[in-house]
């Protein structure tokens, strides 16, 4: 088989991301069943493999042992221990910076125009979890941006090209919450109240989710 030209492939990106994400829209072809929650509030999720794969690490190990439970052809998954809307943002994974790097480019490239998201970093050597949510989006036109219930909300969120998420204000040398477009994590409090992040850290993970509101 003749290799792919790279032309080509870039060309039929925007087609093949439109496919997998009408997958993940409907249950068309689906070949997982999740059961998730507990009695009497279970709720049944139809996805696809090959997305819930992609989307948590716990499910590709899964995958990849073959010992879970069939049904027509399905695997068969039950999980009483979370809620069905926990699972539904599993789903919407936008970003792991395992996955698809560290730098702020690459953030921009999954997580532009996706609407409103929550951020979670773990901070390296420790078990610390640290984050925020943004309920605008982190498009690279939308400067700084006012939301309210905190001490400073002007400048709630920021947004620079190439550059990670940015939580408040400059303050010092920091934000509240800043990842450089090279990878680098910082905070000083300023615009936010004080939760004991450190000034300077690494972070060993960072995932960006999604955030669908729920039809009532």
């Amino acid at each position: 088989m003749p290799p792919i030209l790279t032309e080509s492939k870039y060309k039929f990106w925007p087609d093949v991301i439109n496919d997998l994400k009408r997958l993940l829209e409907t249950d068309e072809n689906y070949d997982v069943i999740v059961y998730v929650g507990e009695e009497p509030n279970v709720r049944e999720f139809h996805v696809h493999s090959l997305i819930l794969g992609c989307r948590s690490q716990y499910f590709l190990n899964l995958f990849s042992k073959n010992i879970n439970e069939r049904k027509d052809e399905c695997f068969i998954f039950k999980i009483p221990n979370i809620s069905s809307y926990t699972f539904n943002q599993i789903l919407r994974l936008l970003f792991r910076s395992s996955r698809d790097g560290i730098y702020g480019k690459s953030f921009h490239e999954k997580c532009d125009n996706k609407g409103p998201t929550i951020i979670i970093a773990k901070i390296k050597e420790t078990k610390k979890l640290i984050g925020g949510y943004n309920p605008l989006g982190w498009e690279d036109d939308i400067g700084s941006r006012k939301i309210g219930r905190i001490i400073k909300p002007n400048d709630a969120i920021r947004c620079f090209k190439g550059w990670g998420p940015i939580f408040g204000d400059l303050n010092g040398d920091s934000n509240d919450l800043v990842m450089t477009s090279l990878g680098h994590w910082s905070s000083s409090s300023g615009s936010y109240e004080d939760v004991g992040i450190p000034n300077q850290f690494k972070v060993e993970e960072w995932e960006v989710f999604q955030i669908k509101k729920r039809k009532v």
